[in-house]
């Protein structure tokens, strides 16, 4: 029998309606949402520790992870095109702040 490597994590999902108070705490934008294949994350706070990209899937599997180093405002282009239509779920960290955003890709 073959066993598969498989890694889950915990994904706290947050709603993504933006408020003027939210927008002070948010650390990073998603768009175009729905979409096809690619989204920009626009990270809208700068820090002095790396951030990191993780995306998951609606069973809390890790899809893929990318470090973004330490910048300020930074764009970053995702490329979802080769997933499956669905939910997941884009999670940025940075050093023990964190925030998930939902994604539709379809």
């Amino acid at each position: 029998s073959q066993c598969a490597d498989t890694t889950y994590s915990a994904v706290e999902v947050v709603d993504n309606t933006v408020s003027a108070a939210s927008v002070e705490r948010q650390l990073f934008e998603v768009y175009p949402n729905p979409t096809h294949g690619w989204v920009n994350l626009h990270l809208v706070r700068s820090y002095n520790s790396a951030a990191q990209l993780t995306v998951f899937n609606p069973l809390g599997e890790i899809i893929s992870q990318l470090d973004l180093g330490v910048d300020n405002e930074i764009l970053v282009p995702v490329d979802l095109k080769d997933l499956a239509a669905g939910v997941y779920y884009l999670q940025v960290q940075y050093g023990d702040q964190q925030e998930v955003q939902k994604v539709i890709k379809r």
